[in-house]
């Protein structure tokens, strides 16, 4: 990681902006500076470089005026390009704190889904796809595709069903980033 000390602000990985005239800029390694300015009511504001603070959904984000912005929207702005209508900024390695430009891209809804990794609260299985069939007491591997639900197969292990849905994932071609991440 970058020490913020040694960044070198005037370099080609360095974006200017602005937001309600305040100057910033963003680098690609996700790193905000804000120079010193003064406020609206004329007050002066220190200058500062940070990776902000993680929100509530571990996304890290800033301040700015009155408003936070999510660095990871940030970033993807200045290195990336404009956000397309109706897309998502995608952690490309699911590492919410991995500000870095090459680990960003813009995703549909639906790309954006079959990328993240598994939530496990609540669930009997700690895979994606994979639940505990009480009645035949086996693993169960299913997967949804184009609203249809498909089930690949039961199985005694857990990992054997994860490793099955991992294999239904790469014959319909979806993205590597959420395939289940076997633990044996």
């Amino acid at each position: 990681m970058r020490d913020k000390q040694v960044l070198d602000w005037s370099n080609s990985s360095v974006r200017w902006s602005s937001y309600e005239g305040i100057p910033f800029a963003v680098s690609s390694c996700g790193f905000i500076y804000m120079p010193p300015y003064v406020d609206k009511l004329g007050r002066s504001v220190k200058g500062n470089c940070t990776r902000g603070n993680p929100n509530n959904f571990g996304y890290h984000q800033f301040q700015l005026g009155r408003r936070n912005h999510k660095i990871h929207i940030v970033v993807a702005s200045a290195f990336i390009g404009e956000r397309p209508e109706g897309m998502f900024v995608d952690h490309i390695d699911g590492d919410k704190s991995n500000n870095d430009a090459s680990n960003l891209r813009y995703l549909t809804p639906r790309q954006n889904m079959r990328a993240c990794r598994k939530n496990t609260r609540g669930s009997t299985s700690r895979y994606r796809g994979v639940h505990w069939n009480t009645r035949d007491q086996n693993w169960v591997s299913s997967i949804k595709h184009c609203g249809k639900s498909i089930r690949i197969g039961s199985f005694k292990c857990e990992h054997d069903a994860a490793a099955a849905y991992n294999k239904k994932r790469q014959e319909l071609g979806w993205p590597i980033e959420g395939q289940n991440l076997i633990k044996r």
